[in-house]
């Protein structure tokens, strides 16, 4: 029990030499000069006490040798602190002894065991305490006039001693207690300077390692760098010295600085980071695209004290953007604008003659005889003959004008600031452009051309239906055997079954004869259902199945959308909702159209079905097509930040076919891209799709965006786009659209279905 209770008191002890060498060489230099000052310090006191020159100079020189002992290097450095420790108790007791056994002096034993106390170690420490023992016990027994000035204290010398040794035990377990926190908040600070160390060393070799540069740099014009790190050799060919000397400004592209400053000050003003995309030069002179994230540090009234931040390399990047977008906006045979940009161009033109009250034309061209060309020869003739077209029609078109391939002979024209006259003239010189034969394996072959013309303000002020106008007098011009026409109502046989067929909508949707389909969604890294994407399908009476591509426009155009849209909404939240009482956990996503974007009652009749279905907001997809989003920006920014208040998730539906840049979607509040199935038809065969879809990929990642692939058709486009990071994936290879009903029992029995998720469980 004893030895118990002893482990137990050492354990509250202080370990004592816990200080390190530098800590204890520090103060053993302070306690060294305390003890020298010691020395004269005696000396003066015995002469103002009466002593002599003598008497004075031998007390104070009984401290000398363990001054010097003390001060001598070459011996052990405990073996110094003691000889400090005898020192500094020496002068207690001189001092008592010139002070004529004074009880005041007495005290200057306690305050140099406190100084002793600040080596943290028990050998000086209980030397001290035994020399205070000693000196008062047995030099008071035996020279009690040389240790006490009281009569009482002469004539119990031992009683006195004791009466010292319980102050002296009392401060000694106070120094104690201090002496054991101070090893408790030492260790700490260790502990703490360590972690700081590693995490110091661990940020360095990060830093090192990162692809890009950190900086730290004044806010004025020129960027004055204070830090960078290493990584800025490798992304600006200077070394960090090199760059600390060279303005940062003098490494950006002139038509970048300015924009760049504006930019960055007005997130300071606004108080938040900034992230920037621009042009740098490097040392060896070749230019690179950079992204910068960055934020300004400010002092404590509010003043910006410096900027920071990390810049990376994303030249790669860019090119990729850039290829894709080429890609996906030109026509590859042709190298001619495609549908994507004509369509967009003839809207930015529409929106800007709204303003300015400016007409505009749009010719439609096809080509006659073309099919009997490929035909004959072939169809890499063909794209000769293509490619040959499209070389005088870009000859003939003026550059303030915009030429298109929207696919096979089709060609489209667009021309600013045009009337009937001037759109006839322009169809005119391209009829006579085309007049000249074409040399086909050495055949002259000629060829014939029909334009249709539709006209701003005249027919329409909708670019929709100016294309399909233009595209009715094209074929008015080719059953006419060639030339041009320009549009006229009397040409568009189809008005009269369009309004009957928006009317036969309108009671369908009233009557629900409308159903919706379901297409699984795949998640690629399980190999499992993940969702489904609702689909409306039309079974007219007497029509038979009408695809959704031939009346949705046709709701669109005729303001039905709104109700058709409704009822979609409805019947897909109440689906989802049953499926989740009888626990099939699916998301479901729903497509939005153009005309839904600018309903401002959208957001509050969704916030409505989810309230009354009780669904938690985030099962729920909604999809916009690029051209959607793209024909009013503003509008569809505005409702894209209501839906996502609400809490659903939003993706960008065929990705790859419209005009948005991913600079662009950066700024949009969306989750999800889906790649158009163009760029995954051909996904086992076509090495340039590849290349898209795994550029697509790796840029939806870097902005935190989910990637699903649509139209994926075979077991090798599906094992393609898992191993390039595709997260989701869609396709009749998967899962065809189905009915509830049908759909059920594919859960049950399908390889991608609720079997697979069950087996996982």
């Amino acid at each position: 029990m004893f030895r118990r209770w002893s482990q137990r008191v050492v354990a509250y002890l202080p370990a004592g030499g816990t200080l390190t060498k530098a800590e204890r060489l520090q103060r053993h230099r302070a306690i060294l000069v305390v003890l020298w000052i010691h020395v004269a310090a005696l000396f003066a006191f015995g002469l103002i006490n009466g002593y002599d020159v003598v008497h004075s100079l031998s007390d104070a020189a009984a401290l000398l040798p363990w001054a010097v002992a003390a001060s001598w290097p070459r011996v052990g450095f405990r073996l110094r602190a003691v000889s400090a420790c005898l020192g500094l108790l020496t002068a207690s007791a001189v001092l008592v002894h010139l002070a004529n056994g004074a009880i005041e002096a007495h005290f200057h034993f306690f305050v140099m065991i406190t100084v002793i106390a600040l080596y943290q170690d028990w050998l000086p420490f209980l030397v001290a305490i035994g020399f205070v023992v000693l000196e008062h016990g047995l030099g008071g027994a035996l020279v009690p006039t040389a240790v006490y000035n009281h009569a009482d204290a002469w004539a119990n010398p031992w009683k006195w001693a004791a009466i010292h040794g319980a102050f002296v035990l009392g401060s000694c377990a106070a120094l104690i207690a201090h002496w054991r926190l101070s090893e408790t908040h030492q260790a700490q600070r260790r502990r703490a300077e360590r972690v700081q160390h590693e995490s110091e060393r661990k940020l360095a070799m990060l830093m090192s390692n990162l692809p890009g540069m950190a900086y730290r740099c004044a806010n004025d014009p020129e960027w004055t760098g204070e830090f960078v790190s290493e990584g800025a050799l490798e992304l600006t060919g200077y070394t960090p010295e090199e760059l600390a000397q060279i303005p940062y400004a003098t490494l950006i592209h002139p038509e970048d600085r300015e924009w760049l400053w504006l930019d960055t000050q007005a997130a300071i003003a606004e108080q938040r980071p900034f992230q920037q995309e621009y042009r740098i030069h490097t040392k060896d002179g070749w230019e690179r695209w950079v992204f910068e994230q960055g934020r300004a540090v400010y002092g404590p009234t509010g003043e910006v004290l410096a900027l920071e931040g990390f810049i990376s390399d994303i030249s790669e990047r860019r090119r990729a953007a850039d290829e894709l977008a080429q890609r996906v906006q030109h026509d590859p045979l042709t190298d001619l604008p495609n549908r994507t940009v004509l369509r967009h161009e003839l809207q930015e033109s529409l929106r800007a003659s709204k303003k300015t009250g400016a007409p505009l034309a749009l010719l439609m061209m096809d080509l006659d005889r073309f099919k009997e060309v490929n035909d004959t020869f072939g169809h890499r003739f063909g794209d000769q003959v293509l490619q040959g077209v499209g070389e005088r029609l870009r000859a003939t078109v003026a550059e303030s004008s915009l030429l298109a391939r929207l696919g096979g002979d089709e060609f489209g024209i667009l021309l600013a600031n045009a009337d009937a006259d001037h759109a006839v003239r322009v169809s005119q010189q391209l009829m006579k452009a085309l007049e000249a034969p074409f040399p086909v394996d050495g055949h002259q072959v000629s060829l014939g051309a029909s334009l249709g013309i539709a006209l701003y303000p005249d027919h329409s002020a909708d670019s929709e239906t100016l294309l399909r106008y233009a595209d009715v007098a094209m074929y008015v011009a080719k059953r006419n055997g060639g030339g041009f026409e320009i549009y006229s109502a009397e040409q568009d046989q189809h008005s009269a079954d369009r309004l009957a067929l928006t009317g036969e909508l309108r009671q369908a949707i009233k009557s629900e004869e409308l159903v919706l389909y379901y297409q699984p969604t795949i998640d690629c890294s399980k190999g499992q259902i993940k969702g489904v994407e609702a689909l409306v399908r039309w079974v007219h009476p007497q029509r038979g199945l009408i695809p959704p591509d031939a009346f949705i426009p046709l709701a669109e155009q005729s303001g039905v959308i709104h109700d058709l849209t409704d009822y979609v909404l409805r019947k897909a939240f109440h689906q989802c909702r049953l499926w989740t009482d009888v626990g099939i956990d699916l998301t479901m996503s729903i497509n939005l159209s153009m005309r839904n974007l600018h309903d401002p009652e959208l957001p509050s009749t969704i916030a409505g079905l989810l309230r009354s279905e009780g669904l938690e907001p985030n099962r729920i997809n909604l999809e916009i097509t690029e051209s959607t989003i793209m024909a009013n920006p503003e509008r569809a920014l505005a409702v894209l930040r209501d839906l996502r208040a609400l809490g659903l998730r939003m993706a960008i539906d065929d990705f790859g076919t419209g005009y948005s840049s991913m600079a662009y979607l950066k700024g949009l509040s969306v989750d999800a891209l889906k790649i158009d199935k163009s760029f995954v038809r051909n996904l086992a065969t076509d090495p340039s799709d590849r290349a898209i879809v795994r550029s697509a990929v790796e840029l939806a990642h870097n902005l935190g965006l989910q990637v699903v692939a649509e139209g994926v058709e075979d077991t090798v486009s599906y094992q393609q786009l898992s191993k390039l990071g595709c997260d989701l994936a869609q396709g009749y290879y998967m899962g065809k659209p189905m009915p509830v009903a049908e759909l059920e029992r594919w859960l049950g029995s399908a390889p991608f279905g609720l079997v697979n998720l069950t087996a996982a469980a």
